[in-house]
């Protein structure tokens, strides 16, 4: 079920879909130094018959030297926010080519495919919880919409490694009165900060990492 699930991910879900909830590039940054581009779109609805909720794809890119590596995710998320399905497509040169996850009957079931290997985890599903990567950041935006001024308790799943990682999202005020910050503590750290609109405006990691919002 899982695979037939995450083969509609690339299916586009239908007119009522087809305007964009949000969209843009991201600077992806080490230490100050550009080393990728991301680019995503938010879009309502999620697989075929425009399921209610949301699909979120993005691309990011890496150069170095004269090589690029480049990363797909598309995660749908259901109206209430939680997880419903999702894909990873990683490099050529990965031993994992793809990862593919669902939910589904309360559990989060998580494959990886290669190759020459296969391989799945599961998890009990609850709405706390999000997917996470070391190379698609717009999926911080799931935490942002997750978090509340008293602190939201979440889970991130990180599906290439398999780690789950406990953490607390505050909203707090931001810097400027059109920005929202969201303070990540506990066993995930960093900054997220949000423009008037809700969008992800730019994310600081304690690993050097920085992704910031190109203009239009």
């Amino acid at each position: 079920m899982i695979v037939v699930l995450l083969l509609l991910l690339a299916v586009p879900a239908g007119t009522a879909a087809a305007q964009a909830l949000d969209q843009g590039t991201l600077s992806i940054r080490q230490d100050g130094r550009e080393v990728g581009r991301e680019q995503f779109v938010l879009r309502q609805g999620r697989g075929r018959g425009d399921g209610p909720g949301t699909t979120l794809t993005s691309t990011a890119r890496f150069r170095s030297g004269d090589s690029v590596r480049t990363f797909v995710a598309v995660l749908q998320r259901t109206p209430a926010g939680s997880i419903a399905a999702f894909q990873y497509d990683l490099p050529p040169t990965s031993a994992t080519r793809r990862i593919l996850a669902a939910t589904d009957g309360g559990r989060l079931t998580v494959r990886s495919l290669g190759e020459d290997m296969e391989a799945a985890r599961q998890w009990p599903a609850t709405p706390s919880m999000v997917l996470l990567t070391d190379s698609v950041f717009v999926l911080y935006a799931a935490v942002a919409d997750l978090a509340t001024r008293g602190g939201s308790s979440l889970t991130a799943v990180f599906p290439r490694t398999g780690a789950r990682i406990g953490f607390t999202a505050t909203r707090l005020p931001g810097s400027r009165p059109t920005e929202t910050t969201v303070q990540l503590s506990g066993g995930l750290t960093g900054t997220v900060t949000l423009d008037a609109a809700g969008h992800l405006e730019r994310l600081d990691l304690p690993n050097g990492i920085s992704v910031v919002r190109r203009p239009d």
